[in-house]
């Protein structure tokens, strides 16, 4: 491999790169153009590699390592990347977030698409749902744990109470309340429903038009739910049929 380096302007100790290098025929610029960075590496051909660095035969220190403002990125002789890490124990290994802003180890931005075919191996994040696909181009939802406490003081048709973490909706009605549909479904999601308060009833209806097609419930006996005193139903969202369909036991 061939460097060349070419510093517009004067001669810093940079120009002494020049030196290691006596091919008459660079493959590589090494440039400090005038967007201030310190040196960009260019290859003069999209199919050569902008870069290599081997280690010795038997490397036994890092290979590299990027040092700023007290941060270490390494890669070590293993090729083992830590990102903060001096001596990383995996292929890429992240040093732990602090109390401080900006300093999460990953972040995934929110999206509303999802790829149009599986992936193994993928994660991903869309409208708030965290997905991971682990084998067989199976994409699965990754369900968090979470409880949604309300009070129930109306009734509702295709109710929006329930974030995209939930497992749980909580309720407690200040008097016999009735729920037509519930807003939130996606194909395998679970939902357990608890009636918190100790008098009144919740009636859960059947398959009701009040409620848009997508956010209904379903029930096996074709009839209305009634959700009693400190009880609870547990639900899974069928994406076919577009319904929350009670788990009998």
């Amino acid at each position: 491999m061939s460097l060349f380096l070419n510093k517009p302007g004067g001669t810093d100790d940079h120009d002494k790169l020049k030196n290691l290098f006596n091919d008459t025929h660079p493959q590589y610029l090494v440039n400090s153009p005038s967007n201030n960075s310190r040196n960009t590496v260019v290859p003069t051909s999209s199919s050569t590699t902008a870069l290599t660095v081997n280690g010795a035969a038997s490397q036994t220190a890092d290979i590299a390592k990027f040092a700023s403002n007290g941060q270490n990125t390494v890669i070590d002789e293993n090729a083992r990347i830590g990102a903060g890490i001096v001596n990383p124990t995996a292929r890429i290994h992240f040093a732990a977030q602090t109390t401080a802003a900006n300093s999460a180890p990953i972040k995934l931005t929110d999206t509303w698409n999802l790829m149009t075919t599986p992936e193994n191996g993928a994660f991903e994040l869309a409208n708030g749902i965290f997905y991971l696909t682990p084998s067989n181009s199976q994409r699965c939802v990754v369900n968090l744990v979470g409880i949604n406490s309300l009070v129930l003081d109306n009734n509702y048709n295709d109710w929006n109470a329930l974030p995209s973490y939930s497992t749980c909706l909580r309720l407690v009605p200040n008097a016999a309340r009735t729920l037509t549909g519930l807003q939130g479904g996606f194909g395998g999601r679970l939902i357990t429903i608890m009636n918190a308060d100790s008098t009144n009833t919740i009636t859960l209806s059947h398959n009701s038009t009040s409620s848009t097609y997508g956010n209904r419930f379903f029930f096996s006996t074709l009839a209305d739910y009634a959700l009693g005193p400190n009880k609870t139903v547990l639900f899974a969202y069928d994406s076919v049929n577009q319904v929350w369909r009670k788990v009998d036991t």
